[in-house]
């Protein structure tokens, strides 16, 4: 019988393999330090997949983000794997945008993933997101407010730019990857602000999840990730069918699509195939 860390290492080598990314075919891997994503690039390198690593500094909790980029690079270090490192003061310059952290972090972590991809000549970026994580996403967007589309959680890849972005671990659980580091001896870093109920996802995770888990669904977060990898097949198949109404119902030399529509194709939609042709229609006018 396989070894948990031999299950673990073929799950995650079918996962790459079914996301078409070829053995030699190099990946750029985001490690924050955190448990996740250093359970994903000890994964990548000991199954041999060629990789490099990418760490952000948000440059927060004090200096404690500089120990992270101190403890990525040293662990990159003794794998051999190349690793590139860049800081920036996030809250300063969120400030100074009119954009929120979380918005800004973004924005300023991808730029960088994005270069450093380039200059490696590397096309895919692998992320540390799981399905606590994704559990997580559905039940803040459900309780702010969402359709189907928000339903689907965190995408299993999307684009960013030029840049491929594969998340590999969303099939893993939180505690699967601890186990797994715990059980290699090898060790991550603690965001201490994760075990603070200020921020919203905060409050999730460490408070509403394991209620509900205790009260209602001991699997609530396989089941919410179970509803985002459903609800993402279905908007894929949507998304055909929007396209679809709207290359039969374009009218040549029409301008914007909503002028160029006819509106007689809605006739024969149904109404949720209809409602979802206007937001398409909507979205680019």
């Amino acid at each position: 019988m396989p070894s948990f860390a031999d299950t673990f290492l073929q799950r995650l080598d079918a996962v790459l393999d079914g996301a078409g990314i070829p053995r030699g075919a190099p990946v750029l891997a985001a490690v924050s330090g955190g448990a996740d994503s250093t359970a994903l690039l000890h994964g990548l390198v000991r199954l041999g997949r060629a990789v490099a690593a990418a760490h952000f500094d948000h440059q927060t909790r004090n200096g404690a983000s500089a120990d992270d980029a101190r403890f990525v690079a040293e662990a990159c270090g003794a794998l051999g794997v190349p690793c590139a490192v860049e800081s920036a003061p996030v809250a300063d310059l969120a400030r100074a945008h009119g954009r929120s952290f979380e918005e800004e972090a973004r924005l300023l972590r991808y730029a960088f993933f994005r270069r450093c991809a380039r200059e490696r000549g590397i096309a895919v970026c692998a992320t540390g997101h799981h399905a606590d994580d994704q559990a997580e996403t559905v039940l803040l967007r459900l309780l702010r407010g969402t359709g189907p589309r928000g339903l689907a959680g965190i995408a299993r890849e999307r684009g960013e730019g030029e840049l491929r972005v594969v998340r590999p671990l969303l099939g893993f659980r939180r505690d699967e990857l601890r186990g797994w580091l715990e059980g290699e001896g090898l060790p991550w870093r603690e965001d201490a602000t994760n075990a603070r109920p200020v921020a919203e996802r905060n409050r999730v995770r460490n408070s509403l999840l394991p209620e509900l888990a205790r009260a209602h669904n001991p699997e609530i977060i396989r089941a919410l990730a179970r509803l985002a990898e459903t609800a993402a097949l279905e908007n894929a198949h949507w998304e055909r069918e929007v396209g679809r109404a709207l290359a039969a119902a374009a009218r040549p030399g029409g301008g914007t699509p909503l002028r160029a529509f006819s509106l007689e194709v809605l006739r024969g939609c149904s109404p949720a195939l209809r409602r979802r042709v206007w937001a398409a229609l909507m979205e680019d006018e």
